[in-house]
């Protein structure tokens, strides 16, 4: 995991794996919890579906609140592959638990749901 940083330098991939080492520390203390979940999720998904907000309405808020919806939307503009890299290694970032690592641990987390997430921002005029 420390390679996926080295294009940021190794005084900040450093920093990024002793984050997001701490939080792998703290999540394999409790393996059977994450093993529970991974066997409940099938049966979870629909009630979680249903309790996430949609988000075209998200959308629609963050343009009439003047929020820049898309990376090239930023002061500093990215490319596509420096965005799906963010959005692919984000969660590796931090010791916060986000959904991304949620999703990554139940085994969603790959090349094909990424580019799925980030078409459909795309199609709402959203993303990169």
């Amino acid at each position: 995991m420390l390679n996926a940083f080295s294009v940021l330098g190794e005084g900040t991939a450093s920093e990024c794996w002793s984050a997001y080492a701490e939080k792998l520390t703290r999540l394999s203390t409790t393996p059977d919890s994450l093993e529970a979940l991974r066997t409940a999720w099938p049966a979870m998904q629909h009630t979680l579906d249903e309790l996430l907000s949609p988000l075209p309405p998200l959308v629609l808020a963050l343009r009439e609140a003047g929020c820049p919806l898309r990376f090239g939307d930023l002061a500093s503009r990215f490319s596509a592959d420096t965005v799906t890299w963010a959005v692919t290694h984000g969660h590796h970032m931090r010791d916060r638990f986000v959904i991304s690592d949620l999703v990554e641990m139940v085994g969603l987390w790959n090349d094909d749901f990424i580019g799925s997430v980030l078409e459909d921002l795309e199609d709402m005029g959203v993303g990169r």
